[in-house]
Formats: C-alpha cells, structure tokens, sequence
C-alpha cells in the first residue's frame, strides 16, 4: 500500500465516510479517489481484522466491524479537524492570499475549497512523488499547487518555499494539521520561529495538537502509528501551547477542546445518526492563531 500508511489510513477514513453516509461531519468527495480500488479494500479488510485490538468484547458482521473502527478510531479527529480548517479557511479565505499545508500527505483541500487558489504542499520528498502520481491517475487539476518535498526538522524548506514563488509580502494561511503529533517540542518549537520570521504580519496558522491526559482511542492510534513507523513524540497542556505560540508571535482566536468540538462539529450528526455516532477523542484540541 506504500510508505505513508498513517496518511492513506486518514484519506480512507475520510473516504469512507463520505462513501458510507448522505450527510457528513466533514464532506470530502475526492479522498477515495486518491486511493486504489485495491488499498481501499485492504485497509478495510485490515480494520476488519483488527477489530478485537480495538474493541476485544466486540460482536457483529465485517460491515458493522468496519463502520465501528472508522467512527470510533480512525474518522473523529480526522473529520473534526478538518471541518475546523474549513470553517476557519471559510472565514478568511481570499484569492490574493497564498496557502501552506505543511504534513500535506493525501489531504485534498487544495483540489476542493482551495481550486484555482496559490497552495503549497510541504511534505516529504518520497510522499510529493506518490501525491503526484495519484492526482494524475485520478485526473485533479494540481495546476495551482506548488509541491515541496523536504524534511520539516531541515532548514531547506523554507528556501524551497521561496524558490516556488512563495511571497514574504502576501498574508498567508498555514495548516499544520495532524503535523505536530509526529514532531519533538524543539522541532515544532522551531517550525513555529521559521515561520514566524517569514510570513507577513496578519497572516494565519490553524493546527491540533494532543492533550497531556491520554484517551484509551488515542493510545490505540499511538500504537497504529508507531506499527506504521511514524512515531508519536509530544503532548502538551493547553497553556504551554498558548505561551509557546506567543513566545513566537502568534495569538490565537480560537482554542476549542472535547466540549466544544463535539458541539460545534458532532452533535447534528449523531443527532441523525443515533445507532452509530461519532464521537471525538477527549484528549485533542485544535488551534487557530493569527501573527500580531
């Protein structure tokens, strides 16, 4: 199924769900077309096996297996964060702005709510390559998107991003979604002073980051993740993120936890889908913040 296994999980929960259902915590028509025919049936087929590792007391078909790991594990934080860039892109979105997505993997933004608008996509080397090649298979326009394959602990990126057109002059919008989980504090700690020396005052940064306290979910996406090779290095507390950031020239607008994000991003949903909720993991939050 390839190298990025952590990425083509989150592409197939986000898949599946728009796939499986007519209304949606986050709608995303093109990530199943980013995956085979073939990985889409062999992570299923993978979950399905793997459902007494996520719940042991478990009963039922493969189907209901299938539809319990994707709403329980895979799918809440990949959804929730992602209608949470939507509504903050919403609120700011201007074409004259460029547009950062930094861990890009298999995300699709810049082929949906972003078409047509300036985006770079920063990731690893290897996974811009397959990222490429999967557009083209699928027939996306990238067109408008400039691809970055760097390592985010290097310092090369940021001269990539220059060589790529990038403007220090035009406010800018960076998502770090999904990013900072897979990054130590110093590492993360120094992409956020990077990125502060070069972009322009009045620019945005949108992120999630993982709680201190640690839910049994996300210890069991801990272990998937580190079977994948991508190895979980931080958590943090609530205030250590917000004098970090301030530290670094950032304050933020908006600081939602367990609460709100059910509220805002859940509660419709499984009003309409009782039997079978999705529910958020208590122990993440999502960040967006604004350079002073």
């Amino acid at each position: 199924m390839g190298k990025n296994l952590t990425s083509l999980v989150s592409c197939f929960a986000r898949g599946y769900h728009y796939l499986n259902n007519d209304s949606w915590v986050f709608e995303d028509a093109l990530a199943h077309c980013l995956l085979t025919k073939q990985e889409y049936q062999e992570i299923s087929q993978s979950m399905i096996e793997g459902i007494h590792f996520f719940n042991p007391q478990f009963e039922g078909t493969k189907e209901e297996a299938l539809k319990w790991i994707v709403n329980h594990q895979l799918a809440p934080t990949v959804l929730a964060r992602s209608a949470f860039y939507q509504d903050c892109l919403k609120q700011k979105m201007e074409r004259e702005r460029q547009y950062l997505i930094f861990g890009s993997g298999l995300d699709s933004f810049a082929y949906s709510l972003l078409k047509g608008l300036n985006v770079f996509e920063i990731d690893r080397p290897d996974v811009i390559k397959d990222k490429l090649q999967r557009l083209k298979n699928a027939h996306i326009d990238y067109d408008h998107v400039h691809f970055i394959g760097c390592q985010l602990e290097d310092d090369d990126w940021i001269s990539q991003l220059y060589k790529n057109h990038y403007c220090q002059d035009v406010i800018s919008f960076s998502s770090l979604l999904g990013l900072c989980y897979y990054l130590s504090k110093d590492d993360f700690s120094k992409l956020l002073c990077i990125l502060n020396k070069n972009v322009k005052e009045g620019s945005y940064l949108v992120f999630d980051y993982p709680c201190d306290h640690q839910s049994r979910e996300s210890l069991k996406n801990k272990q998937l993740a580190s079977g994948a090779g991508d190895s979980m290095k931080a958590k943090y507390q609530h205030d250590e993120i917000e004098k970090l950031l301030l530290s670094h020239g950032f304050e933020i607008e908006k600081h939602l936890d367990y609460d709100v994000i059910t509220h805002l991003y859940f509660d419709e949903y499984n009003q309409c889908h009782y039997d079978s909720p999705i529910i958020p993991f208590q122990d993440i939050s999502y960040v967006f913040a604004r350079k002073r």
